[in-house]
């Protein structure tokens, strides 16, 4: 096979891998914005609907991000689009629940458990970092980045490489939710 022959070869599998990758990710995106469409109240399906839109972004910019670097195959496959929806959202909450608290009080454990639905062994993860914020945020994102890094990653050690890539898209993926959250709420108030 020619060099030309590989290069066509290469570049089309590509192209395919990108179409059923961001295939997948609307589908599953979608299972969480119907699920948000099922709150009672406006206010909290919208809190939910913008978690779930944020991480989405963050997801496909790292999609593209990742096929530029060759990081494709490590990290997105369908089962780590699910858990790194599952594990952000969980992020989400915890963060609100300590930076805002009253947001948080107006947050019903049983809509982040609709919108989620964590496996048995998540919801103990999830009381287990709601007590350690508390005690110490420090540890407490030490401990999410570990977490993160097993569940999306499959990664049992982890690397600086890992933690970074971690916290990054934690963090960019809380700030756009903070922002888009913030506009939201001035626009409801004007209206």
């Amino acid at each position: 096979m020619t060099f030309f022959k590989r290069l066509i070869y290469y570049l089309r599998f590509l192209i395919k891998g990108r179409r059923q990758m961001f295939k997948a990710l609307d589908n599953e995106a979608g299972l969480y914005y119907d699920r948000c469409d099922l709150l009672p109240t406006k206010y909290r399906s919208t809190l939910f609907t913008l978690m779930v839109a944020n991480i989405s972004c963050e997801i496909y910019e790292q999609m593209i991000y990742g096929l530029r670097r060759k990081f494709r195959d490590e990290m997105f496959d369908l089962d780590a689009i699910k858990a790194m929806h599952r594990v952000n959202i969980m992020y989400f909450y915890i963060k609100l629940a300590y930076d805002y608290p009253q947001e948080w009080e107006s947050l019903k454990p049983q809509d982040f458990a609709e919108v989620s639905r964590l496996r048995p062994k998540e919801k103990k993860l999830l009381n287990r970092f709601l007590f350690m914020i508390d005690l110490n945020p420090d540890l407490f994102e030490l401990e999410f980045l570990k977490y993160y890094s097993k569940a999306v990653f499959k990664q049992k050690v982890m690397t600086p490489y890992t933690v970074a890539l971690s916290g990054n898209i934690l963090y960019n993926s809380y700030e756009g939710f903070l922002e888009d959250f913030s506009m939201y709420m001035k626009r409801t108030k004007v209206a």
